[in-house]
């Protein structure tokens, strides 16, 4: 009797404490960050460098007619550490953040930053640069999304590596904020797995993805005009 008398009250109390976290979630008082209620990116944010160079290049695109009417331009800046926010998908046109998120870097291109970048097969690195998103694909990595490189010496053998956006356990924002990096792809922009089908569905079929890298070359934007993906 003695230790029904203590757990009835113990459980109540616990009860009582889920019910008032419930509640608190629901009228938007505790908190959760996630992917719904965090703050909204607004266009000023955006880093100055990778927007200025990825807007040259997605209107480059759009006069060529390599990408669609409409599409959305994603800047990936390898500048910033993996364990931040450094991908964002933007409507050029209204000036609008999309969508933003955590992505991985190749795991020989650095640790917390991406120190190097590569063009090169078997490299494990990232590469720099223009690309066109191509057709999705169900792999070994789940729902992922084709991109063809544009720069000769760049990033043109991008395709041939399978350099691809998908999703990823070990891109995960909890392991980010607890060690300040994310872990490292084999060179593919891969993102938490809890936004890489809405991401993928928001830039497939001929849009234009930017990597941004402080050793990308301003005028190799001259390297795009007349590429065909």
């Amino acid at each position: 009797m003695l230790a029904v008398n203590f757990i009835r009250p113990l459980l109540t109390g616990v009860l009582l404490t889920a019910t008032t976290i419930l509640f608190a979630v629901a009228m938007g008082d505790f908190p959760f960050t996630t992917s719904e209620n965090k703050k909204a990116l607004a266009w000023e944010d955006l880093p100055k460098d990778p927007l200025e160079l990825g807007l040259k290049g997605y209107w480059e695109l759009h006069r060529l007619k390599l990408i669609r009417p409409g599409a959305p331009l994603t800047l990936i800046d390898l500048s910033k550490p993996s364990n931040e926010e450094r991908l964002y998908v933007i409507d050029p046109v209204q000036k609008k953040v999309l969508l933003s998120s955590i992505v991985a870097h190749g795991s020989n291109s650095g640790l917390r930053y991406a120190e190097t970048v590569s063009n090169q097969n078997n490299s494990l690195q990232s590469s720099a640069g223009f690309f066109v998103t191509k057709q999705t694909y169900e792999g070994k990595n789940g729902y992922s999304l084709r991109l063809q490189g544009l720069q000769k010496g760049i990033n043109d053998l991008a395709y041939d590596r399978a350099i691809v956006v998908h999703g990823a356990r070990y891109v995960d924002p909890d392991w980010a904020k607890q060690t300040g990096w994310v872990g490292r792809s084999q060179g593919c922009p891969a993102v938490p797995v809890g936004v890489h089908k809405e991401l993928i569905d928001l830039i497939k079929e001929k849009t234009c993805l930017f990597i941004y890298h402080p050793s990308y070359p301003p005028d190799a934007l001259s390297l795009i005009k007349g590429a065909r993906p």
